[in-house]
């Protein structure tokens, strides 16, 4: 079956059904390479990433997504992203600042409000890239962020036999 909203992102659609098929007990995988799904990945929403010019299939799960950008939990994902920016999907981050810098920064500020808090600890060079993106860092940050609270109007049948495998 193919489940379409009009109006909506394939990325708000397949986050609403994720997380509403996890409120129903249901394992789910997303099969995308897209990074921005980390941020919806839980105990049972796994990202399946399929192999890219010849690399092996990956299944990202918590442990991996935190691991991957050195944070506490996958919804932070959202936070470095807003940081780093999304250059496929046009949104501007903070210049200068990678995913690894991001990922430091988050890890030790938890989130993008908090580092604006504390913007006097940061060095110079990485205070003015913030200060230079604050008119735009919410909307980077609404850009980055799937929507998971869309009304999805279809039944979810699954037999005790498919939760199962």
């Amino acid at each position: 079956p193919v489940l379409m909203v009009k109006g909506y992102e394939a990325d708000d659609v397949i986050g609403s059904m994720a997380k509403r098929a996890e409120k129903e007990g249901m394992l789910t995988y997303m099969v995308t390479p897209d990074k921005d799904y980390g941020q919806l990945i839980s105990p049972s929403i796994l990202q399946y990433k399929p192999g890219k010019a010849g690399s092996d299939v990956e299944i990202i799960d918590t442990e991996k997504v935190c691991e991957k950008y050195g944070i506490s939990r996958p919804e932070q994902v959202v936070e470095i992203l807003t940081i780093c920016g999304d250059t496929s999907d046009n949104v501007p981050g903070v210049k200068g600042v990678g995913e690894v810098g991001a990922g430091k920064l988050i890890g030790k500020y938890d989130n993008v409000r908090n580092i604006y808090n504390h913007l006097d600890e940061l060095t110079p060079k990485q205070r003015e890239a913030f200060v230079e993106a604050e008119g735009y860092i919410a909307l980077s940050r609404e850009l980055v962020t799937i929507k998971t609270d869309i009304v999805l109007d279809v039944k979810s049948e699954v037999s005790e036999v498919e939760l199962l495998t």
